[in-house]
């Protein structure tokens, strides 16, 4: 097996031919890395001249240089062989790009559970790749409820795939108060738009204001502006906009690649919650995946908590999905003495 860097065309096909592929590893999200001032590297193992591991890997220099691979790396977590050269010898590369310690989230699915939070036991759990990450030296970052962040261990996902020839079996397939305010936003006549980049302060005025209401911390303006033009110019990007009466009402960022879309940022005006604003921009994303044969459909993160009232996700299950556990976030340390000061100042 080598390790080295790898070409812009070996990372993209191998990362798409994965199960694993995301929108985090894609030639696109490099560009954007670097927009905002990161260093970025691609990086892969060959064997047999063919491409068996990938990854993406920024590094962050704050007041200790680390690195992050973010929704990877891309690669077969079972086969400890490759996930143990990958990882000798990418200790050895952030060696000497002076890098103390590398956080990883592995996009491999840990574990499944119904929409209540019960584990799914008929389904495989991946014991054997984590415990290759632990036996290997990375240290986990523990098996956090939280999943609105940048590593979200909690999907709630919809798998299309049995809805291609039928929009109304879909519809049907949702809870009754999520059938309820499809019919209720059509009722009301909103229009759907998507936003120009040179728009995006309508997206951001409305997002603000959710975040504002749920406490959430909002990336920064650049970021979005990077993440929306690159994407958009790839073909990966739908920035929607619902409308009543000329008035933005509710506006949303859905990212579509590979054979996943993914909801990735939304926001409502408060006032016009009631319009059904945000079931309006699904169904029309629902529609979209139908049309183009796209049968994962990812609702993304929120906090594991089942036994109280908890709003983003009672939002998500009311399209009766599933849930899809990550393992979460791992630390390798590259240089070992100053991990672990570095980890004794945090506490």
């Amino acid at each position: 097996m080598i390790f080295s860097e790898i070409t812009d065309q070996e990372f993209s096909e191998f990362v798409l031919s994965s199960n694993q592929a995301n929108f985090n590893q894609t030639l696109v999200m490099n560009q954007v890395r670097k927009d905002l001032g990161f260093e970025t590297h691609l990086l892969g193992v060959r064997k047999d001249n063919s491409v068996v591991a990938a990854a993406l890997v920024v590094i962050i220099k704050s007041r200790i240089k680390s690195a992050g691979i973010y929704y990877g790396p891309i690669l077969n977590y079972a086969d400890f062989a490759c996930l143990e050269f990958f990882t000798q010898e990418l200790k050895k590369y952030l060696f000497t790009k002076g890098v103390v310690y590398c956080r990883i989230n592995p996009n491999f699915v840990y574990a499944y559970h119904n929409s209540d939070g019960q584990l799914d036991n008929n389904k495989y759990i991946a014991q054997k790749e984590f415990n290759n990450l632990i036996n290997l030296g990375y240290i986990h970052n523990g098996w956090t409820k939280t999943g609105i962040d940048a590593s979200n261990r909690w999907h709630y996902v919809k798998d299309l795939s049995q809805y291609f020839d039928s929009y109304e079996n879909l519809i049907m397939s949702f809870r009754s108060t999520v059938r309820q305010r499809i019919r209720k936003y059509q009722k009301n006549n909103l229009e759907i738009r998507e936003l120009p980049l040179d728009k995006i302060d309508i997206f951001l005025d409305l997002l603000d204001s959710s975040a504002s209401k749920h406490g959430f911390t909002l990336r920064d303006r650049n970021y979005f502006l990077s993440l929306i033009e690159h994407f958009q110019k790839a073909g990966y990007l739908k920035l929607l906009c619902a409308w009543s009466d000329n008035i933005p009402i509710s506006a949303a960022l859905f990212i579509i690649y590979a054979n996943e879309c993914v909801y990735f940022h939304s926001g409502n005006n408060v006032e016009y919650i009631k319009l059904s604003g945000s079931y309006a921009l699904q169904d029309y994303m629902f529609k979209y995946c139908l049309d183009k044969k796209i049968s994962k459909y990812n609702f993304l993160g929120f906090e594991a908590v089942f036994d109280k009232p908890n709003g983003v996700l009672d939002f998500k299950r009311g399209f009766h999905g599933f849930i899809e556990e990550l393992p979460g976030s791992f630390d390798l340390p590259i240089k070992t003495l100053r991990y672990k000061l570095y980890r004794l100042l945090k506490k």
